[in-house]
């Protein structure tokens, strides 16, 4: 199974105390199909869980540092902010 999913590696740090929450958050997410970044409502664990697709996590120079250990499930896709 591919990955759908990406994060910035700060985010689940950032957000630690939603970690396995009911309570969607907003979160930046990249979709690796789309090849973009995508505002959204989303709910992140540190379990895989029926619905939630494995993240990998993005570095500060767009590496990826670290995979399987974020999940998350998009509530919903929130529009764009304009400038």
């Amino acid at each position: 199974m591919s990955e759908k999913y990406r994060l910035y590696y700060d985010e689940p740090m950032e957000k630690k105390n939603a970690i396995g929450k009911d309570d969607p958050i907003k979160i930046e997410v990249f979709d690796v199909t789309n090849k973009e970044w995508m505002d959204t409502k989303s709910l992140i664990s540190d379990q895989a869980a029926k619905g939630y697709e494995e993240v990998s996590l993005v570095g500060p120079f767009g590496n990826l540092v670290e995979g399987g250990k974020y999940f998350v499930k998009i509530v919903e896709e929130l529009p764009e902010d304009e400038d």
